[in-house]
């Protein structure tokens, strides 16, 4: 097959995975659409919690619905211990995720704003706005019974910062 008939059987298969009618899964008609805001639903299997830990290098694999405020201080090393010679970091971030379907959400996993102020002189202070990354991901398999499920992503990473 050629690049372009790949590229357009993948496309196919990309809108047929993601907008497709959802598969049956016990909700009524009126919540198929924004579960988590019209309908008292768990999307998340009993016993299961999001981790503190990587926020932005571990995407949670439940569909759900939420806002995430990250905040992060780093203190450097004084003296010669470090190349900053002290200082601090700081970031600031929001993470956000809409259920779309109860296997579809939109997510925006990376965002945020950082101060850089070493004491170094030779370093200059510099602050400014991180990357956005955004994309959908699909709940491909979603076993409740056994504890499994698959969910893939599609993000896209925005150059918006500096």
């Amino acid at each position: 097959m050629r690049r372009s008939q790949i590229s357009a059987i993948g496309l196919v298969l990309l809108v047929n995975t993601f907008f497709a009618a959802p598969p049956a899964s016990g909700l009524d008609d009126e919540c198929t659409w924004f579960p988590d805001i019209r309908c008292d639903r768990s999307g998340r299997y009993e016993g299961f919690v999001m981790p503190m830990s990587m926020p932005y290098l571990f995407e949670d694999p439940f569909i759900t619905t939420g806002v995430n405020v990250v905040g992060i201080w780093h203190d450097y090393p004084t003296g010669r211990k470090s190349v900053f010679q002290g200082g601090d970091a700081w970031v600031t971030a929001v993470q956000a995720r809409v259920a779309i379907t109860d296997r579809l959400a939109f997510i925006a996993t990376k965002d945020g704003y950082a101060w850089h102020r070493p004491d170094n002189e030779l370093l200059r202070n510099d602050q400014g706005f991180f990357d956005i990354a955004a994309g959908f991901k699909y709940a491909l398999i979603d076993d409740r019974e056994n504890n499994f499920i698959l969910t893939p992503s599609l993000r896209i990473d925005i150059p918006v910062g500096n």
